[in-house]
């Protein structure tokens, strides 16, 4: 059952969380306990790692906007941060990416929201050169998502839209006070190894760049989530640092708790 407010998905998770920190027990079960903590488990629709819940309880929190969305790296659409809030919530926005067999499956299974208008597939590999082109003229979003393995963090610093909250992958590997980047390639590309993107500080401080908050991370370990800083950061969990935040990598953390909530 898909929880529906934070209450629930703190209900929801409590086993599980106390599960994970008896084996771990260094983490903070204060942390998770608190109600504006946004990293708590709650069962994902469309998303790998919790994505579409924490978002959209981000947004129950600050409201929807617009409700516009700009996904880059949207793989074939089946799976990813994005389509929740397309086919459930209505909203509308562009996705980018960079494999043309997955935007061919995307175009026909997503047809009549591309035909309504109400979602824009671009086939292309977002580089720091071409990512503004890509999108086009608009310039404000409520949502973005940027999961490219490699060249994430290169391509969210150059982006010149904004958004009031984004979804963004970090490598977890990486200590949280390590300040570290890939070194930028316009055509690199992830070789499977724990040195790729970035580390969750480098994330925090190009966010605080663009006057956005880190606000928290998923549960597995894999995205970071910022909020910006005109919204009221009072219904999130402070303090707004990697520090704080970061959340290691947890292998298969989304599919066992749905798994475990589905029965």
């Amino acid at each position: 059952m898909q929880a529906e407010t934070l209450a629930d998905s703190h209900a929801l998770a409590a086993d599980a969380v106390k599960a994970i920190v008896s084996e771990m027990p260094w983490l903070s079960l204060s942390k998770y306990a608190d109600p504006k903590c946004v990293s708590t488990p709650a069962s994902p629709l469309f998303s790998q790692n919790f994505e579409d819940a924490v978002l959209s309880e981000i947004f129950n929190r600050i409201g929807p906007g617009s409700q516009r969305f700009l996904e880059i790296g949207a793989s074939n659409g089946i799976q990813n941060s994005t389509r929740f809030f397309l086919e459930i919530m209505g909203w509308s926005g562009i996705w980018i990416e960079a494999d043309p067999v997955a935007c061919a499956l995307a175009r026909r299974t997503f047809s009549a929201y591309c035909e309504s208008g109400k979602l824009r597939i671009v086939d292309g590999m977002a580089t720091v050169e071409n990512i503004n082109g890509l999108i086009g003229d608009e310039k404000e979003f409520d949502l973005l998502s940027v999961d490219v393995d490699q060249n994430t963090s290169h391509i969210w610093r150059a982006l010149d839209s904004r958004s009031r909250v984004a979804c963004i992958e970090y490598n977890p590997f990486m200590p949280r006070h390590v300040d570290w980047e890939v070194a930028y390639e316009a055509d690199g590309a992830w070789d499977r190894s724990k040195t790729f993107g970035a580390s969750l500080k480098r994330l925090e401080r190009i966010g605080g760049d663009k006057d956005m908050a880190l606000v928290g991370c998923d549960f597995s370990g894999v995205n970071a989530y910022f909020v910006s800083k005109s919204e009221d950061l009072a219904l999130f969990q402070a303090p707004f640092s990697a520090e704080f935040h970061y959340e290691p990598f947890r292998r298969g953390a989304s599919s066992a708790y749905t798994k475990k909530n589905r029965t």
